[in-house]
């Protein structure tokens, strides 16, 4: 995937922090693992403090445009094959000289090319004209270990070769033991290899112990990068103990310092918090899903920039809601619903088992005819008070939280409260035409666990028979007398009803009249 940092076309100023954007014109072109978060399988990631990002210098739009500064200077103003490896070694290796400021000699092309010199102060500014890349081994196990790093000057830096060498091991004092060059590329072997955490086996924020070299007020630190997790909403925070530097009693890092960002603006802008020098980022709808990498220095009390470092802040998927059908309930009875049926999460549907990702479901707004709570299996329970009459509606309002404290929008259910119904049977008496009849309906409740019933049962005739009539009705035991018409022999029926709470069941009673003997 490209990404562009477009939006921002100068530098900007943010919370006093100086963010460079990238330019327009230069691509940065990203593998897939590091822009979707979910495009491999996570332990084929990579991870910071070796994730590989264009970390300054040139773009490669722009080291093409410079056309003949590869002719003028660098290794070619030595005579020397550019494809020779010159070796560079440090008689100051590992005793840290006070650092000295490096001079370069830069082309400045145009219709007619002029020279000038840049002075070189700190590492921020040499990642300026050059792209500093860590040397990193992985073992079987896991293991990192940091060898070295490589620099490779931009083209338009004419500094002859040795130089170049000279300089850049003076600039970093005893930082390396040696520098092997090529052309404008120098491979420089670290005096002492630093342990890095180990890629973690779930996708969580970084941690664990790292080995620090021996303290050297004069040394630049070195700081292992982070990658952590964040997203809608949620305001991610890297500390300095989170991209675990080498430990400097007496010139401690107090900030970090965010100089580029590889991601598109609308993603959200990372900056540097004052007090304790955290990085906070709060991502946006437009960063669900993807990476959000950052080149960072730390910054020590004294003023000493680090050497470049990556932060990564992993933007997870945001809970959303399910369209879902009313909830019907019964009366006073604890109804559930599994809360899987309510919310959807990419991370948590898709990807549980790289995401480790899980939903925690809340009641914000309880109704005004009962109470609802989610268990710790996130099923929903929803029970309505006793004293309801007839059938009723009601409606709560639930949300779903992450792991990573992401929200859901809030989402409403309706509830439709009920009672239990009568069941009823179709009876049927006979009798001749001169023989009054006694007559017994027959309806029941068919109770369930945690129900209880308000009323008794009540009958009621809907409609008479055709001919003859009822008499003597009891509405309470559903029992009446039943009188043909000795006109009418034959067949006849008459509707009734049972009601309880106000649900009721209407059914037909039968009646067979026979001729008088």
């Amino acid at each position: 995937m490209k990404l562009r940092y477009c939006a921002l076309a100068v530098v900007a100023l943010l919370a006093g922090v100086t963010l460079q954007a990238t330019p327009a014109s230069a691509d940065i072109n990203l593998p897939p693992e590091k822009s979707k978060i979910y495009e491999t399988q996570f332990d084929k990631l990579s991870f910071p403090g070796w994730v590989t990002l264009p970390t300054g210098g040139m773009s490669p739009h722009e080291a093409a445009g410079v056309g003949r500064a590869s002719t003028k200077g660098g290794d070619g103003s030595t005579g020397a094959d550019k494809t020779d490896t010159h070796t560079f070694s440090n008689p100051h290796a590992g005793m840290y000289p006070a650092l000295v400021p490096m001079e370069l000699t830069v082309l400045n092309p145009g219709s007619l090319d002029t020279m000038s010199t840049k002075t070189i102060n700190t590492i921020k500014e040499l990642a300026a004209v050059a792209q500093i890349i860590p040397q990193v081994k992985e073992s079987a196990d896991g293991s990192r270990v940091q060898l070295g790093t490589t620099i490779i000057f931009d083209a338009n830096v004419v500094t002859p070769q040795a130089d170049l060498g000279e300089r850049l091991l003076k600039l970093t004092g005893g930082e390396f033991f040696s520098c092997d060059a090529v052309g404008n590329t120098f491979n420089c072997k670290s005096t002492l290899w630093r342990t890095l955490p180990s890629r973690p086996s779930a996708p969580r924020p970084t941690g664990g112990t790292v080995y620090s070299p021996p303290f050297a007020a004069r040394r630049a630190p070195s700081c292992s990068g982070a990658l952590a997790d964040g997203g809608v909403g949620v305001q991610t925070v890297v500390t300095i103990a989170d991209v675990i530097c080498d430990e400097r009693p007496t010139d401690p890092v107090v900030r970090l310092e965010v100089d580029t960002v590889y991601a598109d603006t609308a993603s959200g802008i990372p900056t540097s918090r004052g007090g304790d020098g955290s990085i906070v980022y709060s991502g946006t709808g437009a960063a669900e899903g993807t990476y959000l990498w950052m080149k960072v220095y730390a910054v020590t009390a004294g003023g000493l920039y680090s050497w470049p470092f990556t932060v990564g802040v992993r933007n997870h998927y945001a809970p959303t809601t399910v369209d879902a059908p009313a909830l019907g309930v019964l009366r006073g009875v604890d109804t559930v619903l599994s809360g899987a049926s309510l919310f959807h999460d990419v991370d948590v549907d898709s990807y549980g088992t790289e995401s480790h990702d899980f939903l925690t479901m809340e009641v914000v707004n309880q109704g005004d005819r009962g109470s609802a709570r989610f268990d710790a299996d996130g099923t929903l329970h929803y029970q309505s008070i006793e004293v309801i009459h007839g059938e009723a509606v009601d409606h709560i309002t639930v949300r779903a939280t992450d792991s990573y404290g992401i929200t859901s929008p809030d989402l409403t259910v309706a509830v439709h409260i009920g009672d239990i119904r009568p069941g009823c049977a179709n009876g049927a008496a006979r009798t001749d035409a001169h023989t009054p009849v006694r007559i017994q309906l027959s309806c029941w409740i068919t109770p369930t666990a945690g129900w209880r019933q308000l009323e008794g049962m009540q009958y009621a005739i809907v409609s008479g028979p055709a001919y003859g009539a009822l008499s003597d009705f009891d509405p309470v035991s559903g029992t009446a007398t039943y009188t043909p018409d000795p006109t009418h022999p034959g067949a006849d029926h008459f509707e009734f009803s049972a009601s309880d709470n106000g649900t009721s069941r209407t059914t037909t009673f039968g009646l067979e009249v026979m001729p008088a003997p």
